[in-house]
């Protein structure tokens, strides 16, 4: 969250140095965000943050609403001098600071790209591969009617009985799941493969579905199952208990994992340079009497 912040004011400061001729995304009164506001914000993300913001709407559609929200409060900050303040120009400079000292550190260590290489993935490998186990999965499959959390009651009955409808008609002798949900589910990801979802890890089944699915027979049916987007119906294709982990599975955990422990080795060892070349002195006896003032 902190480093989806500093972004979020970096974003800010840049769009606040010069008006871009861009085409509008998102506006707000006088607050606009343009298609290159969102390009510097995707620039200026980790990888692994960046690919979820690029392949993810509802994620990025998030988070321009938090940085409009934010710009809408600025807005009305400044409009009434609140950045004049001074421990407020404080932290406006620290948050700064902080981001320009963060990106120039990273600079300074970041892991070649060839690390880590083959050999030291399977050394890494072989030295844990009894710790590593891939946990309990499910394959499931769903019917899912959307509504939102917040719905109206007359909305929120249609879906209930809607959803009620489906259970019974896939409850019914010799019915056919995966017909019915490519017909009827509003899951346009799954509807079209029969509502399967493929396989999935037990801790990263939302909460309602994976209480019912954690009891579940091989082709049983759930009872409706509310979450905050919807209905669903879910039924249980297929388990694999859990099971040690080859090369293959761990391999991209592997290889991020090194190369965050590489990157902080490196940021130590400049941090560590850094204060050798000009060594850090403190007059305690200064510092404890700015502390009591």
């Amino acid at each position: 969250m902190m480093r989806l912040a500093l972004l979020l004011v970096a974003l800010l400061l840049i769009g606040a140095q010069a008006p871009v001729q861009s085409p509008v995304v998102a506006e707000a009164g006088n607050v606009k965000m343009t298609e290159a506001d969102v390009a510097v914000l995707l620039a200026a993300s980790n990888p692994d943050l960046r690919a979820k913001l690029a392949s993810d709407p509802a994620l990025l559609d998030r988070v321009i609403r938090a940085q409009m929200v934010q710009m809408l409060v600025l807005q009305e900050a400044q409009a009434k001098q609140w950045d004049t303040k001074p421990n407020i120009a404080f932290l406006a400079r620290q948050a700064r600071d902080s981001a320009i000292a963060s990106s120039y550190l990273a600079s300074l260590a970041t892991p070649p790209a060839d690390y880590p290489s083959d050999a030291e993935i399977q050394t890494t490998y072989d030295a844990q591969k009894d710790r590593l186990m891939l946990p309990r999965q499910f394959h499931v499959a769903q019917i899912f009617v959307a509504v939102p959390a917040n719905a109206a009651p007359a909305v929120e009955a249609d879906a209930k009985r809607r959803i009620a409808t489906l259970r019974q008609a896939v409850a019914k002798p010799h019915a056919d799941f995966a017909a019915v949900a490519k017909k009827e589910s509003d899951d346009k990801n799954s509807a079209p493969s029969g509502g399967d979802l493929g396989w999935m890890v037990e801790d990263r089944i939302r909460p309602p579905v994976r209480g019912a699915v954690v009891g579940m027979q091989t082709g049983a049916i759930s009872d409706p199952l509310r979450t905050g987007d919807g209905w669903h119906i879910v039924t249980l294709l297929g388990v694999k208990p859990p099971a040690p982990a080859s090369l293959s599975d761990v391999h991209a955990q592997i290889v991020q994992a090194m190369r965050q422990q590489r990157t902080a080795a490196l940021e130590r060892q400049v941090i560590d340079d850094l204060v050798k070349r000009q060594p850090i002195r403190l007059d305690e006896i200064a510092l404890q009497k700015a502390a009591k003032q």
